[in-house]
C-alpha cells in the first residue's frame, strides 16, 4: 500500500464530512416536499374538477 501510494498508483478518496451529508439530505427533503406539493395540487384540483368546481389554484 505504501509503495502504492509513493508511486502515485492510488489517489486519495474523499470522505464526505457531516455537513455535506446535511446539505444532501436538506436537498433531498426539499426535492420530496415539492414533488409532493405538485401530487396534492393535481389531486386537488382533479377531485374539483370531478365536482365541476373552477379552481384557482396556483401551479407555481
Amino acid at each position: 500500500m505504501a509503495q502504492l501510494t509513493k508511486n502515485r498508483d492510488i489517489s486519495p478518496i474523499y470522505g464526505s464530512e457531516p455537513e455535506d451529508e446535511a446539505v444532501r439530505d436538506l436537498s433531498r427533503a426539499r426535492e420530496t416536499a415539492m414533488k409532493n406539493l405538485k401530487n396534492g395540487k393535481h389531486q386537488l384540483k382533479s377531485m374539483l374538477l370531478s365536482k365541476n368546481i373552477n379552481d384557482k389554484i396556483n401551479d407555481n
